[in-house]
């Protein structure tokens, strides 16, 4: 089980270190559930890089599309049961598709946020896709 056995990551991360700090927080008892992404349409998309990090060992998956109010909604319902949520996305995107800190913390105010950047979260970098 793990010494951190009995806590919930909610991992949105798909790329870097966020990527793989949700695979060592499984690796030490964290129940993680990875929102992996779907394309436009609904079709899966590719297996990211991330896979590659441990090939999502340790982890649930679901797939979902932030874009839409469902997967935003799913989302908060599962930042409600979470202690944790790592996010990988650009600086501000997170808030701007409905799930930010301000938005999550909302459903549960005791949530650990990890947002990481490729960059930096301000900076003349800070916008580049990492």
């Amino acid at each position: 089980m793990g010494f951190l056995g009995g806590f919930r990551v909610l991992d949105l991360a798909s790329v870097g270190p966020a990527a793989r700090a949700s695979r060592i927080l499984a690796d030490y008892g964290m129940e993680v559930i990875k929102v992996a992404p779907v394309s436009g349409k609904g079709r899966k998309q590719a297996e990211p890089v991330y896979h590659a990090y441990g090939a999502g060992r340790g982890t649930r998956r679901i797939r979902l599309d932030l874009e839409s109010a469902d997967g935003k909604q799913t989302v908060c319902r599962l930042a409600r049961a979470a202690d944790v949520l790592i996010e990988s996305f650009r600086p501000g995107v997170a808030a701007r598709i409905g799930v930010g800190y301000e938005q999550i913390r909302v459903h549960n105010p005791r949530i650990v946020y990890c947002s990481t950047s490729g960059y930096g979260q301000d900076g003349p970098c800070a916008q580049w896709a990492g």
